[in-house]
């Protein structure tokens, strides 16, 4: 919080406090970045860091539906990019849409996260079970060239 006192329309910021949460600020963005490093939102395309601030905008609007012309003007960033990254959120579950307008999907971060990991958990439980079902069948196939060779050697 910034402690402030005014003076016939000047306002002194107290020092001390003004540092601290610019200090915040930035942990606070660095902590974004590597949630959305993290599940995939960031790409090397975004070298200002762009989709950072979308995600930013969508989780303090959460619960409110917001359009790319409101974004693109609060955030100073292009309105195509603002759309593409929407697009890209969309696409991941992060906002969803409705006429045009988005909205984050969730009703907090943590929950998100939660949902990521449980989508992730029955993701690798599907693939495991793929690999032993080929394993198996894999195995079988050796098996089958075993005794196949086998079975020649004892006819020769």
């Amino acid at each position: 919080m910034i402690f402030c006192a005014r003076i016939s329309g000047y306002t002194a910021l107290k020092p001390g406090k003004d540092k601290s949460k610019k200090q915040a600020k930035a942990k606070r963005k660095e902590q974004l970045e590597k949630i959305c490093r993290s599940i995939g939102l960031l790409s090397a395309r975004d070298v200002d860091s762009t989709a950072v601030e979308v995600f930013r905008y969508a989780l303090v609007k959460r619960g409110k539906f917001f359009g790319s012309t409101e974004l693109s003007r609060v955030s100073r960033i292009n309105r195509l990019t603002c759309l593409y990254h929407l697009k890209r959120m969309e696409h991941m579950g992060v906002v969803k849409s409705r006429g045009g307008e988005y909205s984050f999907s969730h009703s907090s971060l943590r929950e998100m996260i939660d949902e990521f990991r449980n989508n992730s958990l029955m993701m690798f439980n599907d693939i495991e079970t793929s690999a032993i079902r080929v394993d198996n069948e894999l195995e079988r196939e050796h098996e089958e060239r075993k005794f196949q060779k086998a079975s020649a050697r004892a006819k020769a």
